[in-house]
């Protein structure tokens, strides 16, 4: 950006104050002050606290210039300071009251031309504070969303920036904003803003309205052949996992996704051919929850203007939905209560919390633990070629992006590691999976991968080893492609050096 007076860029007048120019940062807070302000003031509020936290961060900023890597990118650099400081300055006060607004502020709404009667007036400063009281209610960083990409206009991109999160946060924090002022606003909706006062509770959610889906990956079930579906909503960033699909169903919806062409056809590749032959068409897949029990699918066939709707198996449905390329959908409600948010870690925290309670209850009142692997383990690896191994891991988990890489044999054994862990329970998960304890399995990996960390785990067998790679990163197609990628290299590297010690 160019400052109209002085004509230099940034990236110039940075150079000139970090060359003993002093002067040549009063540009720059000229060209930027205005829009750092407007920001102090959209996280705060009007008053003096804006224009001291906009000041604070002019001052941090000129003190800490050297550190700026990318001098071109000062504006940005300065805005994500203001707003870290606005942050802090929410985090130490109080809940806000509107004393510091001016005394017509209150009447936001225009209700029409005219000038507001006295009753509207009094209408509108209700409505004013109950949204400003709805806003103050947010949690922070849900607020600083909302405030930013609502109020202020910045986009994904510039909000991740300037409150220095990932764009994929921005996105989760807009939308449980959205969420909760959904939830403090509705009765203000139904009482004030509708015009037809007889018509109030109708904008309350469809218990039949659908989400758009799609799926976001296929996951394998512990010591099982059948898979988990994972459905992600289009416009959100809510989960849904579809879990005990068997492995048939399984392998075709992965086999779908991917767009592979079997050998020969399966029913999931037939069903849709037989609905076309006989005129007719999938018009959509939902996916719904009868009363208090398990999730189903509807397919919804149309022919001859008419619509028929059947009741299948969810892993079918989807299926079917990507065979003929038709809409999957997911019902409202069942997002509402079985949906989850991935960035939410609080989420996260809580279903954890209630998941390991009840994991550790079983483990208390079972009889007896399974019988161990009949597995040998195999020799311990002499200490350079546990060198070589580690260092095929570490290329491994680094070009991931990983947590941590394990190598271990299908004893039960530890073979190597490199990352994040402690090793003897490592060694304790790798040898409750070789048992296949699933409950003990599954207890131990929330400490071998933390939720809060882990997004995913990725896996590929050599012989009778496996590399396990935890991943912190989202889980998608294209991190599938570079770990398959990644690891076919890493597997050829490890077939050539494991055979040496024995496997």
């Amino acid at each position: 950006m160019i400052d109209e007076v002085d004509g230099r860029d940034d990236a110039a007048l940075v150079a000139a104050v970090l060359g003993g120019d002093r002067e040549a940062f009063g540009p720059l807070l000229r060209r930027w002050r205005p829009s750092v302000l407007r920001l102090c003031r959209r996280l705060l509020g009007p008053g003096q606290e804006a224009e001291e936290v906009a000041q604070e961060a002019a001052v941090q900023a000129f003190v800490g210039l050297p550190r700026l890597a990318d001098p071109a990118r000062f504006g940005a650099w300065l805005h994500a300071i203001a707003a870290n400081r606005a942050r802090m300055a929410l985090r130490r006060r109080r809940p806000l009251a509107l004393d510091g607004l001016p005394a017509d502020a209150a009447v936001v709404l225009r209700w029409g031309d005219a000038a507001p009667t006295p009753e509207g007036a009094l209408a509108g400063r209700e409505v004013h504070e109950a949204i400003m009281a709805a806003l103050r209610a947010l949690p922070p960083a849900q607020r600083d969303a909302v405030i930013g990409f609502y109020l202020e206009g910045y986009s994904y991109d510039e909000l991740a920036e300037l409150l220095g999160a990932p764009k994929s946060a921005v996105r989760g924090r807009l939308y449980h904003g959205r969420r909760q002022l959904r939830r403090a606003l509705r009765p203000l909706a139904d009482t004030v803003l509708t015009g037809d006062r007889s018509r109030r509770g109708e904008q309350a959610m469809d218990p039949d309205a659908l989400v758009d889906a799609e799926v976001a990956f296929v996951g394998r079930m512990f010591f099982s052949s059948d898979r988990m579906v994972m459905l992600q909503e289009r416009e959100g960033p809510r989960r849904l996992p579809l879990e005990e699909v068997d492995a048939t169903t399984g392998e075709a919806v992965e086999r779908l996704l991917g767009q592979q062409r079997p050998l020969a056809p399966s029913t999931h590749d037939l069903l849709p051919r037989l609905v076309e032959a006989l005129g007719g068409r999938v018009e959509q897949v939902a996916i719904r929850r009868l009363q208090d029990e398990a999730l189903y699918g509807e397919i919804t066939l149309e022919r001859d203007d008419r619509r028929v709707e059947l009741q299948a198996r969810p892993g079918d449905a989807v299926a079917l939905a990507l065979a003929a390329g038709a809409p999957l959908r997911v019902a409202a409600t069942v997002l509402d209560t079985a949906g989850v948010d991935p960035a939410d870690r609080e989420q996260r925290r809580l279903r954890d919390r209630r998941e390991v309670e009840r994991l550790r209850q079983r483990l208390a009142g079972r009889a007896a633990p399974p019988p161990p692997s009949p597995i040998a383990p195999p020799p311990p690896l002499d200490p350079e070629l546990r060198r070589e191994v580690e260092d095929r891991l570490e290329r491994l988990r680094a070009a991931l992006d990983g947590f941590v890489a394990l190598l271990t044999h299908d004893s039960g054994a530890l073979v190597a590691w490199v990352g994040h862990g402690d090793e003897p329970v490592l060694r304790r998960y790798c040898q409750a999976r070789a048992d296949r304890d699933a409950d003990l399995t599954q207890l131990l990996m929330r400490e071998v991968f933390p939720t809060d960390q882990v997004e995913a785990v990725m896996f590929r067998t050599v012989g009778l080893s496996r590399v396990e790679v935890a991943i912190t990163g989202d889980h998608g197609d294209e991190l599938g492609k570079r770990f398959a990628e990644r690891t076919d290299q890493a597997v050829r590297e490890l077939e050539a050096l494991l055979p040496a010690a024995g496997r």
